[in-house]
């Protein structure tokens, strides 16, 4: 019965969790509103709003770093026998 209600409360945890961090970035979005020109090789992009590039790039790079590390993650793992032959 414990461990029930410790899930049940982690749950709520993480669920408040989520909703700082998602109020945290509507804040930032929201107070960094001035606009910045991104100027690619072949592409120039106007009125994106600081806040939103930040993000957005943040974000990229959080994808970037897990893409980099599925091959890590997904790699099967050698087990070793025990055997003691000598």
């Amino acid at each position: 019965m414990l461990s029930a209600d410790i899930i049940f409360l982690v749950k709520y945890l993480y669920l408040i969790f989520f909703l700082s961090v998602l109020g945290y970035l509507i804040l930032f979005f929201n107070l960094n509103n001035s606009f910045v020109d991104l100027d690619f090789y072949f592409y120039k992009l106007n009125g994106t709003t600081l806040g939103f590039i930040i993000i957005v790039a943040f974000f990229l790079g959080m994808l970037l770093s897990y893409f980099l590390q599925l091959p890590v993650l997904l790699r099967k793992r050698k087990i070793k026998s025990k055997n003691n032959d000598s």
